[in-house]
This record gives C-alpha cells, structure tokens and sequence, in this order.
C-alpha cells in the first residue's frame, strides 16, 4: 500500500471525528483497517461506560481502482469518501448500555468502489 494514499485516507477520517478518539491504521496487503475508539473519560456523562467503536475497512479494490485515478479523479473520490464517512458518523449511536467490564460494540464499515457510485 501507498503510504501517501494511507495518509490521504487517514486525515479524511480525522477530519471527521473528534480530537479525543484514538485512530490506529493497518495495512492488509492492498487494503486497510482503520479503527477509532472513543476514551469514555472524555465524555463525563458516560463516564462507567464504553463507547461504541467504528472499524473503517478500505477494501483492495477501493485501492487498486483509486490509485489509477489522476489526481482530479483523486479528489472527486476523496470527496465521495469524506460525505460517505460524515454520514455514516452523523448516523453512529453511541448512546448503548454496555457497562465499563462489558466488551465495546463495535460498528464495521466498508469503503469500496461501489461505494463511489
């Protein structure tokens, strides 16, 4: 995987959610996962809970097919990725009942290039 392309994709992703999540990126050959976990000290009023986790799975193809692209069609894509990423974060729940001890539901999407149809 192109570094510059992981690099493009992760600051979409941070531009996105708050400053306080923690973000981790790994590389699976061609694609990759993206994670973000929320600290629940962050958020008082959830403070003995976990929050709701979001892996952000960038599939083999998304990255074949993008890294053909120019740089225009680039940021066309760039753009689709973004709204479809704020969408899906605008939509996230996170407001659950799993307790501290309990494991964090985690919610698991996936970007390919259907997705920028």
């Amino acid at each position: 995987m192109d570094s510059s392309v992981l690099s493009r994709w992760l600051e979409i992703v941070k531009s996105i959610f708050p400053d306080y999540v923690e973000i981790t990126s790994s590389p699976i050959g061609k694609a990759v996962l993206i994670q973000i976990r929320w600290d629940s000290a962050m958020t008082a009023d959830r403070a003995n809970e976990v929050e709701t986790g979001v892996d952000i799975l960038f599939t083999r193809e998304l990255y074949e097919d993008y890294s053909e692209l120019n740089a225009h069609r680039q940021a066309t894509w760039d753009a689709r990725i973004r709204k479809l990423v704020a969408d899906k974060h605008g939509a996230l729940d996170t407001d659950h009942d799993a307790l501290g001890e309990s494991p964090s539901p985690v919610e698991h999407w996936v970007i390919s290039p259907r997705s920028m149809l």
